[in-house]
């Protein structure tokens, strides 16, 4: 028969009771200031236009009736993407919606 306490509870062990305030709020600026210095370029970034043209705006196959079956189909760009494909065809018709609303 065990005497006294054999396990520990759950509030003994909770994540926040043991831990130096001080080192996690110098952790968290850390890391904050070592991404915004990674992703501090991109501000001044231009727009990158690569392959919009050919796959998105003059793809005829998204915007026609059968674009289910050629999403499933095609290999344009090289690599089979139907998910990607539906969902840009959707955005399309939504665009295309938008365009004629008063």
């Amino acid at each position: 028969m065990l005497t006294g306490r054999a396990t520990k509870g759950a509030a003994e062990f909770s994540a926040g009771k043991n831990t130096n305030l001080r080192v996690d709020l110098v952790w968290t600026i850390a890391v904050a200031a070592a991404t915004l210095a990674t992703f501090l370029p991109l501000v001044t970034n231009q727009f990158v236009n690569w392959d919009d043209p050919y796959a998105l705006t003059n793809n005829k196959p998204l915007a026609s009736p059968g674009v289910l079956a050629w999403a499933f189909a095609t290999r344009v760009m090289g690599h089979f993407q139907p998910l990607a494909w539906l969902t840009w065809s959707a955005v399309n018709s939504l665009a295309a919606e938008r365009k004629n609303l008063p």
